[in-house]
C-alpha cells in the first residue's frame, strides 16, 4: 500500500481550502438620515423615522444598476423594433386605405371616429394622435372620452380582439339615473320620518360608509339630529339637505334593489331632495354645506353619475379653499381638537374623491400638492374620540393611494412631452404603489395592535 493510503494525509487535507462569504451589502440610508448624518436601519421605514413619527416621509434614493448584457441580446432588440414599426407604418397604410374606402354619411363619421382611435397601445403609446370625441347623436354636444376611462379600456379590448382593421365604436356608459328621473322626484311629497326611524337611519349610513371617506361626525350628527325633533327644526334648509341625503345613503344601503336598474334606486327621492336644497352656493360657506355636498356627491355613486359627482367635489373643493381647509389653524385659535380634526379630514376626504373619481372618467386632479399645506389625518383622534371617528390609518392609506392616482393621470395618460421614457415613468409609479403598500401595511399593524392596548 502506498503511504497515502496508510494514513498520510493528504495535501488538501493538511491546508483546507478557507470557506469565502461575500460581503454584507450595506444598507443605503434613507434622505432623511442622509440629511442629518445618522446611521440609518434601512427598513422601509428605517427605524428612526418611525420613532420621529415621519414613516410616510421615508424616502430612499433611486438606485440605478448598470448590468452586462450579451451584444447577441442587444441585436435581437434592435432586430425586434425594426420589425414594429415596419408594423405600424404598414398598419397606418391599411386604415387610410379602408377610411378611403368608406362611404360617405353619418356612418362614416361615426366609423372614422372609431378607426383614428382604434391604434393599439403598442403603436400610439397609450394616446391617439388625436383627442377621442364620442357623439352618436348629430344633434348633442360630443363627449370627451379619456384614454385612462374605464369605457375607453373596455373599447381598446374590444378592438384588439376584433383586429385593427375593424372600426369599433366607442362603449358608452348607458346606465346611469337621467335628470328626467331625478326631476320627477322633486314632486312628491317627502316627510321627516319619525325620531327613531331618523336615528336608525343616519347609524345605518354612517356605519356603511368605508373608513376611507370622513363625511361627518359620528356623535355631533346624531346629537344634532335629536335637537332637530326637539325643537321642531324641519324646514332649516341646510340641516334638511344634510339629513335628506344621509337618508338617503341609508336606504340604498339597507334595502335590496336590482343593481343594473339605476331608475329604481333606493333613497332616490330624498337624493333629489337635497340635491334641490344646495343649489344656491353660499357666500360664506359652512362646515355643514361641506358636508352636504359630499354626501351627496358619495350617493351619485349609486346612480353611476360620476360626471355629477365630480363636479359636486369640485364644488366642495373651491368652498374649502375659500374657508382655508388646505391650511392648518393656528393653534392660538381656541379650536376644540374635534373640530380641528374634522376640518383636516373632511379636506382630505375631498382630495381622496376628487382623484378617485376623477379618474374613472380621465379628468384631471383639480387641486395639486405643491397647494396642500394641511397635516395628515392623526390616528390618536380616532381612538381619543373614537365616538367622533372612525380609524385614522385607513384615510391615510386612502390618501397615499389617491396621490399615486393624480401621478398616473398625469404622468400616463396625459399628452404632454416628458423628458423621461414612458416605461421609466411606469416603473417609478410602481415604485411608488409598493412603498406606499408597505408603509400602509406597517401602519395597520401599528394601529391593530393599539387598539388591542
Amino acid at each position: 500500500m502506498c503511504a497515502e493510503s496508510q494514513g498520510t494525509p493528504s495535501r488538501s487535507s493538511q491546508h483546507p481550502t478557507p470557506h469565502t462569504t461575500r460581503p454584507k451589502k450595506r444598507a443605503v440610508a434613507c434622505h432623511r438620515c442622509h440629511a442629518q448624518k445618522i446611521k440609518c436601519s434601512g427598513e422601509k421605514p428605517c427605524s428612526k423615522c418611525r420613532v420621529a413619527g415621519y414613516e410616510a416621509q421615508c424616502r430612499y434614493a433611486t438606485r440605478d444598476r448598470k448590468i452586462r448584457v450579451d451584444e447577441s441580446y442587444l441585436e435581437q432588440l434592435l432586430k425586434d423594433s425594426q420589425e414594429l414599426h415596419d408594423r405600424r407604418h404598414r398598419l397606418k397604410q391599411e386604415s387610410r386605405s379602408n377610411r378611403q374606402e368608406q362611404s360617405s354619411g353619418p356612418q362614416q363619421v361615426y366609423g372614422d371616429t372609431a378607426t383614428e382611435n382604434s391604434e393599439p397601445l403598442a403603436q400610439s403609446n397609450l394616446l391617439g394622435e388625436k383627442p377621442w370625441f364620442q357623439s352618436n347623436d348629430a344633434s348633442v354636444v360630443p363627449l370627451y372620452i379619456s384614454e385612462a376611462t374605464c369605457a375607453a379600456f373596455a373599447t381598446r379590448l374590444c378592438q384588439s380582439l376584433k383586429g385593427t382593421n375593424t372600426p369599433t365604436p366607442h362603449l358608452p356608459r348607458s346606465r346611469y339615473t337621467d335628470e328626467s328621473a331625478i326631476s320627477s322626484l322633486l314632486r312628491t311629497d317627502v316627510q321627516w320620518p319619525g325620531l327613531v326611524s331618523a336615528q336608525l337611519l343616519v347609524k345605518t349610513a354612517l356605519g356603511h360608509i368605508i373608513p376611507s371617506f370622513h363625511l361627518a361626525l359620528k356623535k355631533d350628527t346624531l346629537d344634532m339630529l335629536h335637537g332637530v325633533y326637539q325643537r321642531g327644526d324641519f324646514d332649516n334648509p341646510s340641516i334638511k339637505c344634510k339629513y335628506f341625503a344621509l337618508f338617503a345613503i341609508a336606504q340604498v344601503f339597507s334595502t335590496p334593489h336590482d343593481l343594473s336598474d339605476t331608475s329604481n334606486v333606493p333613497g332616490l327621492a330624498y337624493f333629489a331632495k337635497a340635491w334641490n336644497l344646495i343649489q344656491i352656493v353660499p357666500e360664506r360657506p359652512s362646515m355643514i354645506h361641506i358636508e352636504s355636498l359630499l354626501l351627496i356627491a358619495f350617493f351619485c355613486q349609486f346612480l353611476n353619475r360620476f360626471h355629477s359627482a365630480y363636479l359636486l367635489i369640485g364644488n366642495a373643493l373651491r368652498l374649502s379653499l375659500s374657508m382655508g381647509l388646505n391650511y392648518n389653524i393656528p393653534q392660538t385659535q381656541n379650536l376644540h381638537p374635534v373640530a380641528r380634526e374634522h376640518r383636516i379630514r373632511i379636506w382630505w376626504t375631498i382630495y381622496v374623491l376628487d382623484r378617485f373619481w376623477g379618474s374613472k372618467s380621465g379628468f384631471p386632479v383639480q387641486i395639486h400638492d405643491e397647494d396642500i399645506h394641511v397635516d395628515p389625518p392623526s390616528i390618536s383622534a380616532s381612538e381619543t374620540y373614537s365616538d367622533q371617528f372612525l380609524d385614522g390609518a385607513y384615510q391615510v392609506a386612502a390618501i397615499e393611494l389617491a396621490k399615486i392616482i393624480g401621478d398616473t393621470t398625469g404622468e400616463i395618460y396625459c399628452r404632454k412631452i416628458s423628458a423621461e421614457t414612458f416605461l421609466h415613468r411606469e416603473q417609478s409609479l410602481l415604485t411608488q404603489l409598493k412603498h406606499s403598500i408597505s408603509v400602509s401595511s406597517w401602519q395597520f399593524a401599528q394601529s391593530s395592535s393599539m387598539s388591542s392596548l
